[in-house]
């Protein structure tokens, strides 16, 4: 008498990608992650070269870093005039903030174009906000 065996085996396809629905990449279809995916603030990440027209700046031209903020929507502009940090909001291509530092407070919005941004900010005494003529401040950043 002879036996027959008979092996069966299931296997699963796992398919890697982008897993995270908050992602700008998700892909729904993705099994398993593979630690691909980008958020919105990734693409501000970077340190940047920048020139600025500002009257309230001696020091046109500067370098500074941006890094992850606390959540996925936030990042950290660091050592802002070589003074602070300023903590941005992310929203898809545009950045916006609102620091009080010391006497005065600084607001403005910023947009990313490939390798550069453009902050837009006023500055204005923190005891008169918002004041009636703010500094006008404009900043591009390039990689």
């Amino acid at each position: 008498m002879g036996f027959i065996v008979v092996a069966v085996s299931f296997s699963s396809c796992s398919k890697p990608g982008c897993t995270d629905a908050l992602a700008e990449n998700y892909d729904a279809e993705a099994t398993q992650s593979d630690n691909s995916c980008i958020f919105e603030r990734d693409k501000f990440i970077g340190t940047y070269k920048l020139t600025q027209a500002c009257e309230a700046d001696d020091n046109p031209y500067q370098t500074i870093e941006i890094v992850n903020g606390a959540s996925r929507e936030d990042v950290i502009i660091k050592d802002w005039f070589a003074l602070f940090d300023v903590t941005a909001q992310v929203d898809g291509h545009k950045i916006s903030f609102k620091k009080n530092h010391e006497e005065w407070t600084y607001e403005g919005i910023g947009y990313i174009a490939g390798k550069a941004i453009t902050i837009d900010y006023t500055i204005c005494p923190t005891e008169s906000y918002p004041c009636a003529s703010p500094t006008m401040c404009t900043m591009i950043c390039y990689r």
